[in-house]
């Protein structure tokens, strides 16, 4: 069903490449009449002028390039949506209301979360992706465990309280990411053909720990999404995925907002 999909969007994803490719050598003609010796820069920020005649009107080719390189990242938008079959599409709008329920310390946090890792494991297994399926696994076990600690009663029939980390919480929990870094790396490496090994151990090391801090209730597990958010989303950008672009952007809003509610939510700071 999938690939049916696919195939009824094949001929509009084809037009979306055509009209991007036109736009790319747009862009680029226009760059290089930026470098063509008739013109030249006077200031970054100002407008270029033709030099052959002072009456010959000026040109804000900078602006010009701007317009292009935003028309083109919307143009990749679109054609990222195109290409999302209904499946993916599910994936990421429960991956969103997890993210969402997680801020509001709801336990529909992991329902949520693992239909979301369930699908996306087929998908990388369907696609070949072995070590994403690997690390979605992984996901599953620890939402899981997660949903298991977040229910689970103490013998006073207590809830898991939001708790923070102690000092020697936090380095062993910074020593686990170094630790997940080196063995994510290695594998990558040896086992894939990934271009990015260093950049993706290293970001896939903190979404890591942040499940694991997550399913214990840490309040620090909101800076561990921070930070692994804000750093894959200028690759992603940098790779033209428009679409994954927006979604992490979403995934970085609602971890502010979770850090915020946590925050509020927690009554007296436990240290644990």
């Amino acid at each position: 069903m999938v690939r049916r999909f696919e195939r009824l969007n094949g001929r509009k994803i084809g037009r979306m490449n055509d009209r991007l490719a036109e736009t790319t050598e747009g862009l680029n003609g226009i760059k290089s009449v930026i470098r063509h010796p008739r013109f030249e820069i006077e200031n970054p920020k100002s407008e270029i002028k033709k030099t052959i005649s002072p009456n010959f009107p000026t040109f804000d080719l900078l602006k010009i390039n701007q317009h292009l390189e935003i028309a083109a990242m919307l143009l990749t938008f679109y054609q990222n949506l195109l290409a999302t079959t209904w499946l993916e599409f599910v994936a990421v709008i429960l991956g969103v209301l997890s993210v969402w329920f997680a801020r509001k310390e709801n336990i529909w946090v992991y329902p949520t979360g693992i239909v979301n890792v369930l699908i996306y494991v087929y998908l990388c297994f369907a696609a070949g992706l072995y070590a994403d399926m690997g690390i979605n696994s992984f996901y599953f076990v620890m939402s899981v465990y997660g949903w298991y600690k977040w229910t689970h009663r103490d013998v006073l029939d207590h809830q898991l309280p939001i708790s923070s980390l102690s000092k020697s919480g936090w380095a062993m929990n910074l020593g686990a990411t170094v630790v997940f870094y080196f063995i994510i790396r290695f594998i990558l490496i040896h086992y894939t053909d990934s271009k990015v090994p260093d950049f993706d151990s290293f970001t896939t090391a903190i979404f890591i720990v942040g499940m694991w801090l997550m399913a214990i209730k840490k309040i620090e597990n909101w800076l561990f999404w921070i930070a692994g958010d804000a750093l894959v989303i200028p690759l992603f950008a940098y790779k033209g995925l428009a679409f994954t672009v927006f979604q992490y952007l979403v995934f970085l809003v609602l971890a502010i907002m979770g850090f915020i509610e946590w925050k509020r939510r927690q009554q007296k700071p436990l240290i644990v």
